[in-house]
């Protein structure tokens, strides 16, 4: 008899350690599931907070709508930017041009042709298109469709030493791009990749079309992109800095 009691009291034992080890395994398990969402939840943020997507404008419904659009570091930055008037104009991300499912972000400031926006929150993947809308007469005024420019390096121009310089630079696959660029006369412009704010530092790309507002210059293959801080209009003939764009 007392055989038969401790054989039960063994067995009942040991089908007590057996469901706390399966307690344990499955509340391991649930904090590795959680640990791993919370991984990829963070490294989706970390994505979108060290993405950079861009778009330009287009008129839509028979409004004029131009200038860029970049998000990057959880902004929306309009640059450039000019829109036909409307009385009740916001920006919108949306899923491309319908506005039924759209992310109301602020209403805009028509005479403004450089604005920036909170995204705090906001996935902007979810979507792929900014929108202006009116809202009083329910009318798409324009449209950006975006991309991940996460490999592309850019910057806008400043003047420099008096001098006005506007407009985009852009450098992806050897090229260097400017857009929507517009620049004070000089005798003798080069565009410069420069490492500094030492012109010494840099290399030449080519002359300035004064007149072309879309420009695009080839960088040689042996050129480290990451070695070079800043893209430098420069005058060869009078040693001056027109303008400078930080990457």
């Amino acid at each position: 008899m007392k055989t038969f009691k401790i054989l039960f009291i063994t067995a009942l034992a040991t089908i007590v350690l057996a469901a706390c080890n399966n307690t344990s395994e499955e509340k391991d398990n649930g904090k590795m599931d959680s640990g791993s969402k919370s991984g990829m939840m963070k490294e989706k943020s970390d994505k979108e907070m060290t993405a950079t997507f861009m778009g330009d404008f287009k008129g839509e419904s028979g409004h004029t709508v131009s200038g860029k659009t970049k998000i990057k570091d959880g902004k929306l930055m309009l640059t450039d930017f000019k829109t036909d008037e409307g009385p009740d104009l916001h920006v919108y991300l949306s899923k491309g041009t319908d506005v039924k499912d759209a992310k109301e972000i602020s209403k805009i400031d028509l005479k403004e042709s450089e604005q920036t926006f909170d995204l705090a929150g906001i996935d902007v993947e979810k979507y792929d298109t900014v929108l202006i809308y009116c809202d009083k007469a329910h009318e798409l005024f324009g449209s950006a469709m975006y991309s991940d420019k996460t490999a592309d390096m850019m910057g806008n121009f400043k003047g420099l030493n008096d001098k006005k310089v506007t407009g985009m630079v852009t450098l992806n696959d050897n090229k260097l791009m400017l857009s929507d660029f517009s620049t004070d006369k000089g005798p003798d412009l080069h565009v410069y990749l420069v490492k500094n704010d030492k012109i010494e530092s840099g290399v030449s790309l080519g002359k300035v079309d004064l007149k072309n507002k879309e420009q695009s210059f080839s960088i040689p293959k042996d050129i480290n992109l990451k070695d070079y801080k800043k893209v430098v209009i420069y005058c060869d003939e009078a040693h001056v800095m027109f303008g400078e764009a930080v990457l």
